[in-house]
């Protein structure tokens, strides 16, 4: 079983976070202007010390191709295919 740390079941957010962005050579401010999120914060949840708020989560739904439920839980697909 996995060990639960700070965040329990949500633990590792960031990181799937940086990894989805960096594998879609966003740089972090150009992720913020797309979900209209600061740098900063972004940056706090990239390294843990924070978890995305339900706005930044619908943000990043909405206008990314970005899996929030493999996002949240490790589970699934990274990309989701988006039906705009």
């Amino acid at each position: 079983m996995k060990k639960k740390g700070k965040f329990g079941v949500v633990d590792g957010v960031g990181d799937r976070l940086r990894e989805w962005r960096k594998k879609g050579g966003l740089k972090l401010i150009e992720l913020g202007e797309i979900i209209n999120t600061s740098q900063g914060s972004l940056s706090d949840l990239e390294n843990n010390k924070s978890l995305p708020s339900a706005d930044t989560l619908a943000s990043l739904h909405r206008n990314t191709d970005l899996n929030v439920i493999w996002l949240l839980t490790d589970t699934g697909k990274m990309k989701r295919i988006r039906r705009d």
